[in-house]
């Protein structure tokens, strides 16, 4: 069986468990070098594919045509399932692998529905990262206005004091100029006196009693005149100070005279301050007026591109709530058509059992996005964060069965109940605050949350002959033996394929096997191929097998022992040694049952 697996490859996926896969690689060590599996496969009378596999080739079609073997092989609907994989489709585990089950049933319209999900997915997260982007404007416009406010505040203030300003600066301006020419009068004269104290000095003349020199007494003549001239302009010199000292003065007193001119540039100095102090000013602020109107025409501009930003991102918020709706539609579309699926199927069992698919209330897809989601252990919040996740699960499927049959989302019911919409379950009023301010602080893990799928879960109802329930999977009413019954009553009612199924008395005992599996298998045999490997007679015998392959061992490997229908002498004497242990076995049981 597993080397069937193996050529229809088979061997792989999520539904296979790490037991299942241990074994398939417990009969891959088994491989020979020059091992080859051969299959054929007939999808039209006449048609027939054959199909290769080495092991250390992989796959070949050896008769016919594909375009592509991979997706050829993905595509046949044949089916492989052991005993152990019955059992685990419906232990604790076995939910995500029944709803496997159900959309092979309807994987091409699923499909077109999950692919629709995925690209509304990344959509949702370019919006939530433009929702992003939106907050962050919208705050950076609300501190632009406010500086820019300020700064019409400061040049309003400013430019109400700029004509005090003006004549401030031209006053100040005319008082430096004074001080300017009284400062260049001040210096002329003192370079007039240092002229005088050069005179007074002898300089280069010597003593006028030369005698060495040749005509010595000419030269005594010249210095002599030479120092009487000196004399005589230093006397004028010294007057001249004197009479531009007095010209100076005469020059500041002309008119109202600087004392009354001083007096009035100072009382426009006053007038200036006083213009400031009224207005919160600065003297120097005002000196900041041109500055400031290029900063506030700066900030009026980046105003005007972020605000045209959030025009641009701002219906993004609209069709943000649109997408999020639309996922939950999708979502209901996906169970919608989960539903049909297995409504179909039950039709096809024809009452033995009933296939029910509940919206959202797969536990364990909620439980992981809600884990990811858990606050600091060392809190309140933490430490019954688990607490909390429950009793809004079980909250939210109470209002779908109560209120709601197709209630939106856990993650939406949550949004609906913290925000007070829907009523809060009592035991987790005292967590109501504390839920609402986190929520808001891991806005990017509830984002996170919101976009991941709870999907259904699947429960397969068992129903006796005269239809009454027997039980259900998930109610934990049924035995091993019924779990397993109603899962393969659901394996062959769904498609038409193949369905190869290995040792499926396994775990069950015989009178099980005779009232239930065989009735069962005798009524799809008809309907589509059913392949078994099995060592339990009642199978070939009592479901009135149309094909025996007898096989025994020989030096550790299988070897045909007989082919054909149990009309064939061959093939019943096959059976009978193998399943019964001998024709002589068989007579005694018969003999020892009193029959």
């Amino acid at each position: 069986m597993e080397l069937l697996r193996f050529a229809f490859s088979r061997d792989h996926g999520d539904a296979i468990s790490d037991s299942t896969r241990s074994k398939f690689d417990r009969v891959k060590a088994t491989y020979t070098d020059n091992a080859e599996i051969q299959v054929g496969w007939e999808s039209l009378p006449g048609q027939v594919d054959i199909i290769s596999l080495k092991p250390h080739e992989g796959h070949a079609l050896l008769q016919g045509e594909v375009h592509d073997l991979a997706v050829y092989l993905r595509q046949l609907p044949v089916q492989f399932y052991s005993q152990q994989q019955l059992s685990e489709l419906t232990d604790a585990h076995g939910g995500g692998r029944l709803l496997a089950m159900i959309d092979e049933s309807c994987a091409a319209e699923l499909q077109g529905l999950k692919g629709q999900e995925d690209t509304l997915r990344a959509e949702i997260q370019q919006l939530f990262a433009a929702m992003d982007q939106l907050g962050a404007l919208h705050e950076e416009v609300t501190v632009l206005k406010q500086e820019i406010q300020e700064l019409d505040r400061q040049w309003q203030a400013r430019s109400e004091v700029q004509d005090e300003a003006q004549r401030y600066q031209r006053a100040e301006g005319a008082r430096r100029y004074f001080d300017q020419v009284q400062t260049q009068v001040s210096e002329d004269i003192n370079r007039l006196i240092k002229v005088v104290g050069e005179l007074s000095s002898q300089g280069v003349l010597n003593d006028g009693k030369v005698e060495v020199w040749p005509r010595a007494s000419w030269f005594n003549e010249l210095t002599l005149g030479a120092s009487q001239l000196r004399d005589v302009y230093k006397t004028k010199v010294e007057a001249l100070v004197v009479e531009m000292r007095q010209d100076a003065a005469e020059l500041l007193a002309q008119g109202d005279g600087w004392e009354q001119v001083l007096k009035d540039l100072e009382g426009t100095k006053e007038a200036f301050l006083v213009a400031c102090r009224e207005r919160g000013l600065q003297p120097q602020d005002v000196t900041r007026l041109q500055e400031i109107d290029k900063v506030r025409q700066t900030k009026l501009h980046s105003l005007k591109e972020k605000e045209a930003r959030l025009n641009v991102l701002r219906p993004q918020r609209d069709r943000l709530n649109t997408a999020l709706n639309d996922m939950n539609l999708l979502w209901e579309q996906q169970c919608a058509v989960r539903q049909l699926a297995a409504a179909e199927i039950s039709e096809k069992a024809d009452g033995s059992i009933r296939v029910l698919v509940q919206p959202m209330a797969e536990g364990r897809d909620y439980f992981n996005a809600w884990d990811e989601m858990i606050p600091d252990g060392r809190s309140r919040l933490g430490r019954a964060w688990d607490h909390i996740g429950k009793l809004l699960f079980a909250d939210f499927l109470r209002y779908q069965h109560e209120v709601q049959p197709k209630a939106d989302s856990p993650w939406l019911h949550i949004q609906h109940v913290v925000a007070g919409t829907r009523e809060l379950p009592l035991a987790l009023l005292e967590y109501k605050a504390e839920l609402v301010t986190y929520f808001n602080e891991q806005k990017a893990a509830w984002r996170v949350a919101r976009l991941t799928r709870v999907e259904e879960r699947v429960d397969i109802e068992l129903y006796r002959a005269d239809r009454t329930l027997v039980g259900s999977v998930l109610s934990n009413a049924l035995s091993e033996g019924q779990r397993n019954t109603a899962v393969l009553n659901l394996l062959l009612a769904k498609g038409e394929g193949p369905i190869i199924i290995d040792q499926p008395e396994d775990e069950l005992d015989s009178n099980f096997i005779y009232r239930e599996l065989v009735p069962l298998l005798r009524k799809v045999k008809n309907q589509r191929q059913l392949i078994l490997a099995t060592h339990n007679a009642n199978l070939p015998v009592n479901a009135d097998t149309d094909l025996v392959y007898a096989l025994e061992v020989a030096q550790g490997r299988g070897v045909k022992l007989a082919v054909g229908g149990l009309d064939r002498a061959d093939t019943s004497t096959a059976v009978l040694d193998i399943m019964e242990g001998s024709a002589e076995a068989f007579k005694r049981r018969f003999d020892k049952y009193h029959f």
